[in-house]
């Protein structure tokens, strides 16, 4: 249902609303979103769908909301600062090779700052 949310044009709001609801969705489901998992995988294409969605607000709030997710698996107890998993790099990159934020300037400072988020954790 938030893949339909977050594609409807036409209610901006409820958009917002599915990339808020899908941050503390994720952060519960954060095992299974970076071990592959089935249920994991389908959260993911949630947030994929967001970052290529032609609503620039909606695109700013999946960076934000991937910020937030990023930071979350980097405090968690399963994950281990010295351990580069090349699984959980290519993970958290997804969402930065396929997009082109540059006519929104706060697309693209959301974008900047999950970066960010990333490149400091790393």
């Amino acid at each position: 249902q938030l893949k339909v949310w977050i594609k409807n044009l036409d209610d901006i709001q409820l958009g917002l609303y599915a990339i808020h609801l899908w941050q503390p969705l994720a952060a519960l489901l954060s095992r299974l979103l970076t071990r592959g998992h089935t249920k994991g995988n389908e959260m993911l294409a949630v947030i994929q769908d967001a970052f290529i969605v032609a609503n620039y607000p909606i695109r700013s709030a999946a960076f934000t909301a991937w910020s937030s997710f990023m930071l979350h698996i980097f405090q968690s107890d399963d994950y281990h600062q010295h351990q580069l998993s090349s699984r959980l790099l290519k993970l958290f990159l997804t969402p930065f090779l396929p997009d082109n934020t540059s006519k929104s300037k706060s697309a693209s400072i959301a974008k900047c700052r999950a970066w960010l988020v990333l490149l400091t954790a790393y």
